[in-house]
């Protein structure tokens, strides 16, 4: 079974857990990298506002293909 997500994650074979697993393996280091450089919370801003910025993009992509109002696009979206 295909998801609207499957174009913006790793593979569509692995489940949604594997998917967010493998993420936060390349997430993780980066984000100690970047604490150890500019400091806990400057980097956690930072790292907030960009996939903050990611979200809206991507659930703006995923909300263009799905038909109908914001509130059906919305529990579209959900129900994946």
């Amino acid at each position: 079974m295909t998801s609207v997500l499957d174009d913006y994650l790793v593979d569509p074979e692995l489940s949604l857990l594997d998917k967010t697993r493998i993420q936060a393996q390349v997430l993780l280091p980066v984000l100690r990298a970047l604490r150890a450089e500019l400091g806990k919370n400057k980097a956690d801003a930072l790292v907030k506002q960009a996939l903050r910025d990611w979200s809206k993009q991507l659930f703006g992509a995923i909300g263009d293909g799905i038909e109908g109002s914001p509130r059906r696009k919305w529990a579209a979206i959900q129900s994946v």
